[in-house]
């Protein structure tokens, strides 16, 4: 309840440790995310924050693709507006 996100970031610093032992990172790599609940949204912030891009999300009722990147914290607010919704969208 305090922090819905840290599984998200755990799951990204995760993905970038695990490029640091093959001698890459997370940085400038293109990134699709399954969902859009706390996991997902913590992990496309963390993501971001971290250098990567990522490009899609998914939800119930289809996905989102964006070759700029959704994961902005303009883009991430807005559907985190329209998930609070209950919208079918």
């Amino acid at each position: 309840m305090i922090r819905p996100e840290a599984t998200g970031f755990g799951a990204v610093y995760f993905a970038d440790e695990m490029l640091k032992k093959n001698g890459d990172t997370i940085s400038g790599k293109r990134i699709g995310v399954s969902g859009f609940g706390n996991v997902a949204w913590g992990t496309c912030m963390k993501a971001t924050q971290m250098g990567a891009k990522v490009v899609t999300i998914s939800g119930p009722d289809g996905y989102v693709y964006d070759e700029e990147g959704v994961g902005t914290k303009e883009k991430l607010d807005y559907m985190l507006e329209l998930r609070a919704s209950k919208k079918r969208i």
